[in-house]
């Protein structure tokens, strides 16, 4: 398996990120196999939307099944904790799918909501490291947030952990928003050099920026696989307008 290391953190020249949502083993295979069809660099895998994701073992078949149809692409992991069914919205759930994840060491990095109590964190990233994967912090926005508030919850994590690579979320309503997390993220890669952020604004707003040409300064720009939705572009059209520069995609 490739590892995210690898991957061009350069955000002149970003990655192009898609989604993969399914609930069964068999529409993962199927859509894994649409997904390379179309031009990508990274398989965004949601594991909370996996009617598996508790059962190890049918997780497991459902990660082989990306590495196979993917040919072994670049995958993100990550769980939302939040849509897990309600009996198992723990800290210790959460953490222990996050483990498996880790020691499967089929995707080349794992995601960490910056929520997660201390100890699970320096536990899974810790793992993260000794297997290869690189862990990122996930931290998910309240619409607004300002750029002084972004960078304490960046600078919350504590640095013995030695993260360095970082995914801010918001569903922004204006480019206001969209420029705080891009100068909040700037901000803190100027003091912290090794540091990676990955820049994601979401919704319609987010949309038509990134067709005007702002990408946000992110080493990775989400879109759509498929079908533009109201959300997001289509890979295809990114690289069609000359947003995303097309060499080296996967077609």
């Amino acid at each position: 398996m490739s590892h995210l290391r690898a991957l061009r953190f350069n955000e002149k020249n970003p990655q192009i990120c898609v989604n993969l949502r399914e609930g069964t083993v068999t529409d993962i295979g199927g859509t894994t196999q649409d997904i390379m069809k179309k031009p990508f660099d990274v398989i965004h895998f949601h594991a909370d939307e996996f009617n598996g994701v508790m059962n190890f073992s049918t997780l497991w078949n459902a990660m082989l099944m990306i590495a196979k149809e993917s040919e072994e692409a670049h995958l993100i992991f990550s769980c939302d904790w939040k849509n897990l069914p309600e009996y198992f919205q723990t800290e210790r759930d959460y953490a222990n799918i996050l483990l498996f994840a880790v020691q499967t060491c089929l995707a080349d990095c794992v995601e960490i909501d910056s929520t997660l109590d201390e100890d699970h964190m320096d536990t899974i990233s810790e793992r993260a490291v000794d297997n290869g994967v690189i862990p990122v912090i996930t931290i998910r926005l309240e619409p607004g947030t300002t750029v002084d508030a972004i960078l304490d919850k960046i600078k919350a994590i504590p640095d013995y952990m030695e993260i360095t690579v970082f995914h801010l979320m918001e569903q922004v309503a204006s480019q206001t928003d969209i420029d705080a997390m891009k100068t909040a993220a700037d901000t803190y890669m100027h003091d912290n050099r090794d540091a990676h952020i990955i820049v994601e604004p979401q919704g319609p707003v987010a949309k038509q920026a990134l067709l005007q040409g702002d990408t946000f300064n992110s080493p990775l720009i989400y879109a759509a696989y498929d079908h533009e939705t109201e959300d997001l572009a289509t890979s295809q059209e990114l690289i069609d307008k000359g947003i995303i520069h097309p060499s080296r995609r996967r077609k």
